[in-house]
């Protein structure tokens, strides 16, 4: 019995040891050699050419919406994490979505951008699944939304298993302006 516990023990350290050295290899390379920091996030922020580009063309009195956490930490403008769960401010859960109360609320949050995936490119190019970005669709046909730049990004598919993923597929993402003068509720 005192065998196969210590045995136990010793292969839970083992598989732990294993994983977190599996984990922690992308960070290591980045750590360990020449790598620049701007090298490494383009290589696992998805979106940072577009947060680059924001940086250097938007005014501080400007407020965007993103839907990449990891950008809040890039941009040095103001911006508003839109997500349909972990903020309350906008209303933007799915099935949810009601279009002139989201006009009302983003206008009150000061959003003037939005960078996003266009959502006639999401779903394999068949658009937008969900009410909430078939309601962002359609503001987008009424140049409520005007389209002022396109990105291709790359689309790292795991920051945590990136050692086992030689390369990153390929993202649209644009940035949108609110054009307020164009929005009828």
């Amino acid at each position: 019995l005192k065998k196969s516990l210590w045995f136990s023990i010793l292969l839970v350290i083992f598989i732990q040891f294993s994983g977190q050295l599996l984990f922690s290899f992308n960070y290591a390379k980045f750590v360990l050699t020449n790598e620049t920091r701007q090298n490494f996030l383009e290589r696992n922020v998805s979106g940072i050419n577009a947060a680059y580009w924001i940086n250097g063309n938007l005014k501080k009195s400007h407020r965007v919406a993103i839907f990449n956490r990891e950008l809040a930490y890039i941009l040095s403008i103001p911006y508003f994490f839109l997500h349909p769960y972990y903020q309350a401010k906008i209303e933007w859960r799915p099935n949810k979505v009601n279009q002139k109360q989201f006009l009302i609320e983003i206008k009150r949050a000061g959003i003037t951008h939005f960078l996003l995936a266009p959502p006639k490119l999401m779903n394999d190019g068949r658009g937008a699944k969900l009410q909430n970005f078939k309601m962002l669709d359609s503001l987008i046909n009424m140049e409520c939304v005007q389209k002022i730049r396109d990105f291709d990004t790359k689309n790292p598919p795991s920051r945590a298993l990136a050692a086992l993923v030689k390369d990153a597929s390929k993202k649209k993402m644009a940035i949108y302006k609110f054009a307020e003068k164009n929005c009828s509720a």
